[in-house]
Parts: structure tokens; sequence; C-alpha cells
């Protein structure tokens, strides 16, 4: 075999292996033991924003700071001491979910290099979280569903107790500061149980193709007696012509409901709640969103807002944003809490076009 015809075997072989190496999805990179780059495939210099020039034979701390190039090193330093396979999993500030493995090879020249694979996890993990969110509420459904029903029983006996003590004392005001402040700590307690029966409530839908602007007119007049009480305007922006999701009408109108009383309650004198409705981005969904001119979430409590019990409202049970969550997800939608830039809260409810019940 000819000098020329090796020479070009030898670049054909090179290049195929480079198209091999670039046609993978997920990042790979091929390292040396002291952080040196030696290949990176395209998916990795997509992720890291580098090109092939920039980054070989460069050190990894070219690639930034950030993740899953920080955990990377840690791990790179934990297979140069020990000379065994490392990986773990890395969360970024953008809320991907990254796994990153090293496994360490031994070069052609004797040299010692890691293999890094880095694969996006980000739904498999979303999808776990779920699983096991579903199965906690459920769980937890069941109980405080059965502790509300055994409450109410003696919980009517009281109210009815009560109304019998006014009708016969009516008259007798030294009763009166007394009577009201038990009627108003029963309300609450009544108010509580129901919350509590609608946590537990079974996924029993009753799915129709639901016109938006309809379902979510009726949550605003529900709410609008509420909404003038407090002095906030509440604007309707909702488009006719948006594609009917598959629905429980009745439990949709409970989701808007509650956030709709929640950024009311929340609103001061004078402010305005704006809900509307329109397509997704992916076109396959569509979006609902409630926004106040509230104080926002505090930053600590963005990752709790949908905690049961968790509320920062005087009077509040901490259940209404719960149940949101729990009926979005009955649907196979979402519900995302946020800050806007101008202040005041969002709240965007995510409904599939074709039901993602399972």
């Amino acid at each position: 075999m000819s000098t020329d015809t090796l020479q070009a075997l030898i670049s054909r072989s090179a290049l195929e292996w480079r198209l091999t190496f670039d046609a993978l999805e997920f990042p790979l990179l091929l390292l040396e033991m002291d952080g040196r780059i030696v290949r990176m495939n395209e998916a990795a210099r997509a992720l890291a924003g580098v090109t092939f020039e920039e980054a070989i034979h460069r050190l990894l701390e070219v690639l930034g700071n950030g993740q899953p190039w920080s955990v990377l090193r840690l791990l790179l330093s934990q297979v140069a001491a020990t000379g065994e396979r490392a990986g773990t999993q890395t969360r970024e500030e953008h809320g991907r979910v990254w796994d990153v493995a090293i496994s360490p090879v031994v070069g052609p020249d004797g040299d010692r290099w890691g293999i890094v694979v880095i694969l996006d996890i980000t739904e498999r993990v979303r999808l776990q979280e779920s699983l096991r969110r579903s199965e906690t509420m459920s769980a937890m459904g069941a109980l405080v569903a059965g502790v509300a029903h055994e409450v109410r029983n003696p919980l009517f006996g009281i109210s009815a107790t009560l109304d019998a003590f006014e009708a016969r004392f009516k008259r007798r005001t030294e009763y009166r500061r007394y009577l009201d402040v038990l009627k108003e700590r029963v309300g609450r307690l009544n108010e509580l149980m129901q919350h509590l029966l609608d946590y537990g409530k079974p996924a029993r839908l009753d799915l129709a193709p639901a016109v938006l602007r309809v379902v979510m007119g009726a949550a605003v007049v529900a709410c609008a007696p509420l909404a003038v009480r407090a002095g906030v305007e509440l604007v309707l922006d909702a488009p006719p012509d948006l594609p009917a999701p598959l629905l429980d009408r009745n439990r949709a109108v409970q989701i808007f409901q509650n956030l709709l009383e929640n950024a009311i309650q929340h609103s001061p004198p004078g402010g305005r709640v704006l809900f509307r409705a329109g397509r997704a981005a992916d076109g396959a969904a569509v979006e609902i969103t409630v926004e106040d001119d509230g104080p926002g979430f505090r930053p600590e409590d963005l990752d709790r807002a949908f905690e049961p019990f968790f509320t920062r409202r005087r009077g509040g049970t901490g259940l209404g944003l719960s149940i949101v969550q729990r009926i979005a997800e009955q649907h196979g939608g979402a519900v995302a809490a946020a800050n806007r830039p101008a202040g005041g809260a969002v709240m965007t409810v995510t409904l599939p076009l074709v039901s993602g019940r399972r």
C-alpha cells in the first residue's frame, strides 16, 4: 500500500470518527487528567458556547464556571486521585439538571485520560418529582379528607347550637360580642374543612372541550363581589378563538377562582388583577396567567408556594395554591409562581390541548 493511499485511509478514518463523535446528541469530552481538553463534540461545544479552536488543548476553565462545568472539574480531580469512575447530578441556575460521569481510560502512549458523558435529565427528574409529589399529595389528601369528614359533623352541631342560642337570646346585647366571635371562628373552621375536602377530592374528572373565555368568565363573576369590596379592578383578556382544551369545567373554575381570590387579597385598593389566556410557545398547550399589583412572593417563598398549609397571609389556610396545583396536574397540566419585573406576582397555569391525564 502506497504512502498516499495510507494517508488517505487515515484521513478518512479520522473524518469518520469526528463525524460520529459530533453526531452524538449529548455532550461528550475527552480530557487529560490535568483538565486539558483533548476532544469535545459539537453538543459539548454548543453547551459551553465555544468553538473547536477555542477549546481544544485548553484547560477546562475555558468552559466557564457554571454547571455542569464546575462540578466536572471536581469530578476530574476525584478520578485523577482514585483512578475510578465518578459521577453525580447537578442542577444549574436556570433549572436544568445534568448527569455528569467520568470514566478513566489509558491513551495510546500510556497517558491517563477521562471520557466525560453529560446527559440532560431535566425532564426525567421533573417527572420523578411530579410522581413523588402526586403520591404524597394523594396519601395526604386521603388523610385530610377523612379528618375533614369527621370534624364537619361536630362543627355542624356547634353551628346549629349557635344559631339556636342567637334566636333565643338575640335581644340580650351582653351576649352579642361572644356570639360574633364564636360564629367567626366556626366560619373559619368550616372554610378550612371545605379546603381540606377539596384538597382530598379524588381525581374523577368529567372532561369535555371547554371554551376558555367562558370558563374564565365564570371565575370572574364568582370573584367580582370580593374585588368590589377590595377596590381592585378585574380585567379579563381571553381571545374567543383560542383552542378548546379538555377540562372538567367545575374544577377548572375552581383553579381560576382560587388564583383570582389570592391575587385580589394581595392587591392594594386601586390595584388591578389581569386575567388572561393565550397559546403556549410550543403550540401544544394554552397558558392562563393571573397578574396582580401586590408585593409579590418573597424570594425564599417561591419554592414553597404550593406546599400544603404554607401561607404568609393572616387567616389563610395555606391550601388554596396546593389545590390549584393538584387540579392542574390532574388535567395533565402544571402551575408556576413567579414575580413580575415591575412588581407583583404572576401565576401561570399551563393546560395541554390533548389531555395528559394518567
